[in-house]
């Protein structure tokens, strides 16, 4: 369905973008019926990221899906969508490849103008973030299918943790506001993602308030080709992938990250991370997963990530200060 497959309006009082604000005040937020949040996800067998917007839901029919959508059809060559890991990868992969015409400044230039229209947005009311990380690598002397079920369980355990700390990051300001009808998550549709969302809902809903939860509705799951605010999604998920690997491998900050987070929106992310590599060779060394039942979840953490008004990097946010090591 196109981005108008809502049915309905919200009655607000202004956008939302500046009626979620207060909030951080202690002030009422004006009456608010119905929201949309849009989530996509990227990751590496390490790192599992999850990424999404938050506000009304004619906003983004009536004004950011028009806006993306311009500059989508205004792009140097023809594409059928933004995909953030083909258009701002180190060379452009799929339909944004030199042999499609792009040249690596026009990818560049096209991410700009996106990032620059979701900081001109003033309706989106919240970005949220979150990511599982953990070591990664299953015993390869398990059989294949053993070892295939175990990456599988832990990759959807990391998914239910970052939606719901997504969620709860999202949604929980919403919980001041009576008023509220009801919360629709939408979903990227890529049938890995959204089963695995969709196994873990019920624990999603149980880290809600009984109240919050009651007002959210199950997630559907659409097409990122279609919608235009899960192209945005996919930006912000993949940035902050991008972000989470390179503090794990000493790189440089993510500058498209350093600016949405300047921006009027404010923006929360966080993460559940396992002990570094070592300590888990350790536990594994000792049989604490083998003779004692432990599983890798066991063993993980929630820190911060990045929020707005703050630095992307600064102590006390995950991989931002110098790990220890076990002697």
């Amino acid at each position: 369905m196109p981005d108008g497959w809502f049915k309905g309006r919200s009655a607000t009082l202004g956008p939302l973008g500046r009626a979620i604000l207060p909030l951080y005040i202690g002030l009422r937020l004006p009456r608010v019926v119905a929201l949309a949040c849009y989530f996509d996800d990227s990751f590496d067998d390490q790192i599992h990221v999850i990424g999404g917007f938050l506000a009304p839901r004619e906003y983004w029919d009536d004004d950011f899906a028009p806006a993306w959508r311009a500059i989508i059809s205004n792009a140097p060559h023809p594409i059928k969508e933004f995909k953030a890991t083909d258009c701002l990868g180190t060379t452009g992969r799929e339909e944004f490849s030199a042999s499609n015409g792009w040249t690596d400044s026009e990818r560049q230039q096209l991410g700009s103008q996106l990032v620059d229209l979701i900081l001109s947005m003033d309706g989106i009311a919240l970005g949220v973030a979150a990511a599982f990380i953990w070591p990664g690598y299953i015993n390869k002397n398990l059989p294949k299918e053993i070892a295939k079920k175990q990456k599988l369980t832990v990759q959807r355990w990391g998914y239910g943790r970052s939606m719901a700390l997504s969620l709860r990051s999202a949604l929980i300001p919403a919980d001041v506001v009576p008023d509220i009808e009801e919360i629709q998550p939408v979903v990227d549709e890529k049938p890995r993602f959204f089963r695995a969302v969709q196994l873990m809902w019920p624990g999603v809903l149980k880290s809600l308030s009984p109240e919050l939860a009651s007002k959210i509705k199950h997630p559907f799951p659409r097409s990122s080709h279609e919608i235009m605010a899960l192209q945005a999604a996919d930006l912000l998920a993949n940035e902050t992938f991008k972000e989470i690997k390179a503090r794990r491998d000493g790189g440089e900050p993510r500058a498209i990250l350093e600016r949405l987070i300047s921006g009027l929106t404010p923006y929360h992310a966080y993460c559940v991370a396992t002990p570094p590599l070592e300590v888990w060779n350790v536990l594994q060394k000792h049989g604490f997963f083998r003779e004692y039942g432990f599983h890798p979840s066991d063993f993980a953490y929630p820190y911060a990530l990045f929020k707005s008004g703050a630095p992307l990097r600064m102590k006390g946010y995950w991989g931002c200060e110098k790990p220890r090591t076990l002697r």
